[in-house]
């Protein structure tokens, strides 16, 4: 069985990537071909070089013509009704023996990403099979969760039988034996109306009452007379000696000014101890390592051990619809036909954050703050101090010339960054 599963699974994963490469093959080799015999990336890169200033570089890309006509051609993980059903074979040849229920459990979720959104019943029945695995590696409350999950897809219930019966075993876990028992009775009626053999039907009804038995009459677990806790959160620390007036994230203990000698800088505008707090803030875009996306959630980075696929590409999955629902407004609605370029590693990691970054700020809203922009800038040259070159030495092995040696007190800056 195990030789079986391993040959199979290999066999799924060649064909995506063949299928993977047969896509991208020839327009990449015809385009790579053509910009080498021109030489036009070297004359290109010379120019560029040339380019004194971040200004000067900007308008040199931006007056490019293939910039101005630049369009990302479609490139991302597409559903396939095939990788999932081939998937799920693997799936159901290994879930009868519970030694393979991990290896299983890996399988319907790489099925479940590769499942199409309009296919209802195979993501319902697919749900159900992992919320199954899940119980046989008793994690009860991600098979509940999942159970649940199936049945929000409202499809017939002698189809979704087992589906209540997961739920049977789970409140029977947690002592919650009226629900169990209701949950059991809905299991044994619709698997009398489905349409499985009648020789699973008998050894799965000895199954399901067998434990029926057992919590049948049994008395409820009392409600714990203690509130219920509260979710766990965060601890946002506070920023030391009250808020910048002029950068709310920063602390009044620093101010932010450009110096010829040093470019832009914070000095401190007094003595500041180690351990302050001197900036919280939100991070303005985020990004998730593409190696993660199949366990963690593609909005708020948690760990998801149930996790929703995206219901257009087979990448990215959330922790939840809420989750789901505001990533797809928020960005990934932008992104999700043209991820496979921005996670591509020979453009560096960073590529999704500058995507995401130019999405979340419009021409328009840069227009509209262009002015404020130079007016902070005219004011920080306006704020900088006279500095000189022996003041801001940064020969610091030099004790001759201390950095407290300078009329206005500089300190070396850790900023704690708090991201939520």
């Amino acid at each position: 069985m195990a030789d079986a599963y391993e040959q199979l699974l290999r066999k799924i994963q060649a064909g995506l990537q063949q299928k993977m490469a047969g896509e991208q093959a020839a327009g990449e080799q015809e385009e790579s071909l053509l910009i080498r015999a021109t030489g036009v990336l070297d004359a290109i890169m010379e120019e560029f070089q040339e380019q004194r200033t971040d200004l000067e570089r900007v308008q040199y890309v931006s007056q490019m013509s293939e910039i101005q006509t630049f369009s990302l051609k479609e490139n991302y993980a597409q559903k396939s009704a095939e990788d999932a059903t081939n998937y799920e074979k693997v799936y159901d040849m290994l879930v009868p023996n519970e030694a393979s229920a991990n290896k299983a459990l890996d399988v319907i979720k790489k099925c479940l990403l590769k499942t199409p959104p309009e296919d209802t019943l195979a993501l319902a029945t697919r749900y159900m099979k992992r919320g199954w695995t899940y119980l046989l590696l008793e994690q009860f409350d991600n098979a509940k969760v999942d159970a649940m999950k199936s049945l929000s897809f409202k499809c017939p219930d002698e189809q979704m039988w087992n589906a209540y019966e997961i739920l049977g075993h789970c409140y029977a876990m947690s002592k919650e034996y009226k629900e169990a028992e209701a949950q059991f009775l809905k299991a044994l009626e619709y698997l009398r109306k489905s349409n499985i053999s009648n020789e699973v039907k008998a050894a799965t009804t000895v199954r399901i009452m067998s434990v029926f038995k057992t919590v049948k009459g049994k008395k409820q677990k009392k409600a714990s007379s203690a509130a219920a806790e509260k979710p766990a959160t965060r601890h946002v620390p506070q920023l030391s000696y009250g808020v910048n007036k002029r950068f709310p994230s920063a602390s009044s203990a620093v101010n932010f000014v450009r110096s010829p000698m040093v470019g832009r800088c914070a000095l401190a505008q007094r003595d500041i101890k180690p351990g302050d707090i001197l900036i919280i803030d939100e991070p303005y875009v985020t990004m998730m390592n593409a190696d993660v996306c199949g366990s963690h959630c593609y909005n708020c980075f948690s760990y998801c051990p149930c996790p929703i696929p995206c219901s257009s590409c087979a990448k990215v999955s959330y922790c939840s619809d809420s989750c789901y629902a505001a990533s797809w407004e928020k960005q990934h609605k932008m992104e999700c036909k043209v991820l496979n370029h921005l996670m591509d590693p020979e453009i560096g990691k960073v590529a999704l954050l500058v995507f995401r970054a130019l999405v979340m700020v419009s021409w328009s809203k840069l227009q509209k703050l262009k002015e404020k922009l130079l007016t902070v800038i005219d004011e920080e040259k306006c704020e900088a101090p006279n500095l000189v070159a022996e003041e801001v030495s940064t020969d610091y092995g030099n004790t001759d010339t201390p950095l407290s040696s300078t009329k206005v007190s500089t300190a070396i800056l850790l900023f704690y960054i708090y991201s939520f």
